[in-house]
């Protein structure tokens, strides 16, 4: 990821204060089985101030994974907040789950779903991060076509395996006229059409894959919101006034991609 603006670092305080610090002492609650922490990381884990953890120990606790304990959780979670928008590697079994302890869970760890069980200024503060965090992926610059992928695209399926709701992050997106937001839209609109081609090879019957399948909601808010006439009248209009022919393209290429 790039510097976090000034939105994504005040989200991240925002967390620290709400979530505040407990007092630590081992046993904390964390799987000491012989795949997951170790008796030294669990002693450093309760022992060390929460706001210089490394991202080490933070990928120890992300990987155990055996159990539920939502307030452990909330003394580690500014930090996690924090070691993930400054770019560290803090996933522990797959490329997304940085954040799945706060989502739906799998049938054998019953996680958090904090949008449901949690109190209003806790889900307040993790959907301001969230809504930060996806702000700041949407302003990259745009890619397409070679490889570098979409990090709008990537950070979306982050938050969904989060347990978070896209539905209003898109609606900023939309409400946003600027021709950056226009072309980050194509940019994004272009990275799922293709998607969904590589993966279905059609766009009827439409599966993402990873953990959209586990959030059908989302995946459908998603899908709809790309298929709204809205999002091909806006391209329209940018090609209308677009004079770059890259830009052009790109827009031409987004405008396709759904237009069915």
């Amino acid at each position: 990821m790039r510097e976090p603006g000034a939105d994504l670092k005040e989200a991240i305080a925002h967390a620290y204060r709400v979530f505040p610090a407990r007092a630590l002492k081992p046993p904390i609650g964390v799987c000491r089985c012989n795949v997951c922490v170790s008796e030294e990381d669990e002693r450093a884990m309760a022992q060390t101030p929460r706001d210089a953890l490394p991202a080490r120990l933070i990928r120890e606790f992300n990987g155990s994974a055996h159990g539920r304990d939502d307030d452990l959780l909330r003394h580690f979670l500014p930090r996690i907040f924090e070691l993930f928008a400054e770019g560290s590697d803090i996933h522990a079994l797959g490329d997304i789950n940085a954040f799945e302890r706060l989502g739906c869970g799998t049938a054998l760890v019953p996680y958090s779903d904090y949008r449901k069980t949690w109190p209003a200024e806790e889900i307040a503060a993790v959907d301001a991060y969230y809504r930060a965090l996806f702000r700041h992926a949407r302003r990259a610059p745009p890619t397409w076509p070679e490889g570098q992928g979409c990090e709008a695209f990537v950070m979306a399926e982050i938050i969904v395996a989060g347990g978070g709701d896209l539905k209003p992050l898109l609606a900023e997106w939309d409400a946003d006229p600027s021709h950056e937001a226009t072309l980050g839209l194509a940019s994004f609109t272009a990275h799922v059409a293709d998607h969904i081609w590589r993966r279905c090879g059609r766009m009827v019957d439409v599966t993402l894959g990873g953990y959209w399948d586990r959030q059908p909601e989302m995946t459908q808010a998603l899908l709809d919101w790309l298929r709204d006439a809205r999002r091909v009248d806006r391209f329209d209009q940018a090609m209308a006034r677009e004079a770059d022919e890259s830009a052009f393209a790109l827009l031409a290429l987004a405008r396709g991609g759904f237009a069915a």
